[in-house]
């Protein structure tokens, strides 16, 4: 209890020092800022983005884990290592991301895309002949580097958006990213049974192709009006 108590005041230290301009609780101010961010409608179809690519993810987690435990034989140790190799790419591809900045935001977006596009569909086509580890989980493994990078991406973009909202921008988009990639995960986890590689790339390949075209878009509507920001 004392040790909970003494992290508790660390936090508020910290964030006292990080926070220095304090507002007083305002039911108007929050509804108008919660108005102004949803009324954006680059906003919403990034966070739609978002959930396409973090359901990827999420749908290798929850059926993944009986295509290699129950179609590969392999234990549910080997697919915690799976898992944590699925971690640590979109960890790479989350720091990689922050020594690209220079490189135009949409372009890089995109270009990660089409490689994905690109990897799922060797993937699908190799499955159809050969049904293996490699030609399965690798595949998926290797495509999460680039995930990691649009996600980074995504999410900072939408943030520097509204820097004068930046708290409630924040909670509206993990809130909507949460929402949306529950049911995503659950429609798609309903439809795919837990033998079926091919229908799970395939959900996947399709999750990536509607980022793909929400990105193109986003771009169109950028391209046609200047982005405000609040």
């Amino acid at each position: 209890m004392l040790c909970l108590t003494n992290v508790s005041v660390f936090v508020i230290q910290i964030y006292k020092k990080i926070i220095t301009n304090f507002n007083d609780f305002n039911f108007e101010i929050i509804k108008s800022s919660y108005r102004t961010i949803l009324s954006n409608k680059i906003f919403i179809l990034s966070v739609l983005c978002l959930s396409c690519i973090y359901s990827v993810s999420i749908l290798f987690a929850t059926i993944g884990s009986f295509i290699i435990q129950n179609q590969m034989h392999y234990n549910s140790i080997f697919f915690g290592y799976c898992s944590l190799s699925m971690g640590v790419t979109w960890f790479i591809g989350s720091i990689s991301n922050k020594y690209i900045t220079k490189i135009n935001h949409y372009k890089k977006i995109i270009f990660c895309l089409k490689i994905m596009l690109i990897i799922y569909s060797i993937s699908i086509i190799t499955n159809i002949f050969i049904n293996g580890f490699y030609s399965f989980v690798i595949f998926i493994i290797l495509s999460n580097i680039f995930a990691g990078v649009i996600f980074s991406s995504y999410y900072a973009k939408n943030l520097s958006m509204f820097p004068k909202y930046s708290g409630n921008a924040a909670g509206l988009m993990s809130s909507g990213l949460i929402m949306i990639t529950a049911i995503i995960s659950s429609i798609f986890s309903k439809l795919i049974t837990k033998h079926q590689i091919i229908m799970l790339l395939t959900a996947n390949f399709m999750l990536i192709l509607i980022c793909y075209i929400l990105t193109r878009i986003i771009i169109n509507k950028h391209n046609n009006t200047n982005m405000i920001t609040y």
